[in-house]
C-alpha cells in the first residue's frame, strides 16, 4: 500500500533530528530513515557548547544568537521528551604562559565577553587530581548535551509517531516523477539528506566540498566528582557516576572510522599530562565528523531536482549550530529560496 508523506529525512544525527523537529513544527507529515549505526558522530560526541573559541578566545561564531536560540530548543524538546537532555557546565581551561593569561583577563574586560569569560576561575574542584599549570581561565554560559540520550529518545518518539524506519537509506528506490519522489512504498514531495560525511556517496550531492576529521575518544573512570568540564590538550567531560568522556583526536582524511590503537595511546598520553589522578578505560570509540570545506554549515537544493536538498556540515560545534541553521533549513524548504538562506 502507498503510504503519503510531506518529506523524507535522510539520516538522524543532529541534523536530521533538529530538522525534523523544526518541519514537524511547520506541519509537515515525516518519514525519517536511519540505520541507527552507533559509530555516528553525533553518538561519540560529548555535546559541549563553548562559546569562546581559538588561541585569541575569541566568541565563537554568531554565538549571541546561536545560544539563545538553541537553549531555547533544547528546553522545548526536553518537555517533549520529557528527559533532561541540556546542561549547563562551566569549562575550566588551561593558560600555558603569562600571554594567554593576559589575553585571558584583557578578555573578560571587554564589552560583549564577560557573560562568557569569568575573571577568576574556580578550579578548586580539581585540586589533588590535576597537574600543576602556569594558570586557569573559566567560560562560563557554556553548556553540555546528552547526545546519546537526546538522539534515542527523539528515535523513540519519531516511532512512536511511525515517523521512523530504522534501515540503511537505498538509493537505488529512488524514483523522481516530477513534483513528487517515490521511495519504496512512500510517496513524498521532497527528501532531504542528512548524511554526515557519507554525502560524498549521494549521487546527487557527491559534489559537495567536505573535509572530513576523525575523532577518537575514551571514555575512563576516575574516582573523583568533577562537575566542570576540563580543558587542555584534551578535554575531561563529565558523564556521570564518576564515568568521563575524554576527547579528541583529530585526524583529517581518515581511511575509516575505526578506533585505532595508536589514537588509544595518545589519548590516554594527553590525559595523563592533564590529570594525576588514575584512570580506567573502559571504552574507547571513534567517529567521523561532517566538516564542510570552508567549515560552514550546509544548506543546498539540488540545482537541478529541486525537491532534493541536503542539511549538513555541522562539525565541531553540531550542538550549538544544530538548532539555528536546523530552522533556517525547515524554513528553506518551507519558503523556498528567498528565506535568506544562502543555497
Amino acid at each position: 500500500m502507498v503510504k503519503e508523506v510531506d518529506y523524507i529525512i535522510v539520516g538522524q544525527g543532529l541534523a536530521g533530528t533538529f530538522l525534523s523537529y523544526f518541519l514537524r513544527q511547520k506541519g509537515y507529515n515525516l518519514l525519517v530513515v536511519d540505520n541507527a549505526y552507533e559509530g555516528c558522530s553525533s553518538m561519540v560526541a560529548a555535546g559541549i557548547i563553548n562559546p569562546i573559541t581559538g588561541r585569541q578566545f575569541n566568541k565563537s561564531w554568531l554565538i549571541d544568537d546561536i545560544l539563545p536560540f538553541a537553549i531555547d530548543t533544547y528546553r522545548k524538546l526536553e518537555t517533549l521528551l520529557n528527559q533532561q537532555i541540556l546542561q549547563k557546565r562551566n569549562i575550566i581551561k588551561t593558560l600555558n604562559n603569562a600571554t594567554e593569561e593576559n589575553e585571558w583577563l584583557s578578555r573578560s574586560t571587554e564589552e560583549g565577553y564577560g557573560k562568557y569569560i569569568l575573571g577568576h576561575a574556580d578550579w578548586s574542584e580539581f585540586e589533588g587530581s590535576i597537574h600543576a599549570q602556569f594558570s586557569w581561565g573559566e567560560i562560563t554560559s557554556s553548556y553540555q548535551v546528552n547526545l546519546p540520550l537526546f538522539l534515542k529518545s527523539y528515535a523513540i518518539h519519531l516511532q512512536e509517531h511511525e515517523m521512523k524506519l530504522e534501515t540503511r537509506f537505498d538509493y537505488n528506490d529512488v524514483i523522481l516523477e516530477g513534483k513528487r519522489i517515490k521511495y519504496k512504498e512512500f510517496y513524498a514531495r521532497g527528501i532531504v539528506f542528512c548524511e554526515g560525511h557519507m554525502i560524498t556517496k549521494n549521487p546527487w550531492f557527491n559534489d559537495v566540498q567536505m573535509k572530513p576529521v576523525k575523532g577518537e575518544i575514551l571514555v575512563v573512570k576516575i574516582d573523583a566528582k568533577f562537575t566542570k568540564n576540563l580543558k587542555g590538550k584534551v578535554y575531561l567531560s563529565p558523564l556521570g557516576e564518576n564515568t568521563y568522556w575524554v576527547g579528541s583526536d583529530y585526524q583529517f582524511n581518515p581511511v575509516d572510522d575505526k578506533p585505532s590503537g595508536d589514537g588509544m595511546i595518545k589519548m590516554e598520553h594527553l590525559l595523563k599530562e592533564l590529570i594525576s589522578a588514575p584512570f580506567t578505560v573502559i571504552d574507547h570509540k571513534a567517529g567521523i565528523r561532517p566538516a564542510s570545506h570552508n567549515r560552514m554549515p550546509i544548506l543546498l537544493r539540488h540545482k537541478h531536482h529541486s525537491n532534493l536538498f541536503s542539511f549538513n556540515g555541522l562539525g565541531t560545534k553540531g550542538s550549538s549550530l544544530g538548532p539555528y541553521f536546523a530552522h533556517k533549513m525547515a524554513n528553506f524548504i518551507h519558503e523556498g529560496p528567498d528565506c535568506g538562506v544562502d543555497s
